[in-house]
């Protein structure tokens, strides 16, 4: 294990899937860090909790096995997933691929896939340990999980704000309306 891993990464394990009983359209991948108890929560979208779910709990991985089998007949196997910061409510992955020489290759997939490749391969899982400290510093509790606007679906900001409104908690409706406003001007 090189120290550039150990140092600048935390090593992580899925420690499971949730949804979220007040808004409706949260799905939740809880990661733990493998060396101490804090939780790093991942929003998901609806086919990346399928695909999770069906890797957990059915040992199923329809959309891996192709690519998993043309990456061994190439000669290369997965040696570790890299988690990638959140952005526009997109989380993705950087999948590491090493052959006997010790070639290389990386390949992006969303945070479905990549987690359930490495489910299936048993390899190392971690992510980069500003990304997670920034995230932890939201809640600074070992129970408690929360997640940055931007790792959040506009469908989830949407309905988080609704909920907000109901609720009569106004600084974070406009929180939420904020970040809905900078991803249409950005699209625009």
């Amino acid at each position: 294990m090189g120290l550039f891993y150990v140092t600048d990464n935390i090593p992580l394990f899925v420690k499971g899937l949730a949804g979220n009983t007040s808004l409706s359209n949260a799905r939740i991948l809880v990661l733990q860090e493998s060396a101490g108890e804090r939780l790093f929560p991942v929003l998901l979208n609806e086919e990346e909790y399928e695909v999770l779910e069906n890797a957990m709990m059915r040992q199923s991985y329809p959309t891996l096995e192709m690519m998993m089998r043309l990456v061994k007949t190439a000669g290369y196997k997965l040696e570790s997933v890299k988690l990638l910061g959140a952005r526009d409510g997109k989380q993705l992955t950087e999948m590491l691929f090493v052959n006997e020489a010790h070639d290389s290759i990386s390949m992006s997939a969303d945070i479905g896939n990549g987690i359930a490749a490495a489910i299936k391969t048993d390899c190392r899982l971690f992510i980069p340990r500003k990304t997670f400290e920034e995230q932890y510093r939201l809640t600074n509790s070992p129970e408690a999980m929360a997640v940055p606007l931007n790792a959040m679906p506009a469908k989830l900001l949407e309905e988080a704000m609704d909920d907000a409104v109901k609720r009569d908690d106004f600084e974070l409706a406009k929180a939420l309306r904020d970040e809905l406003r900078r991803r249409e001007g950005k699209e625009e």
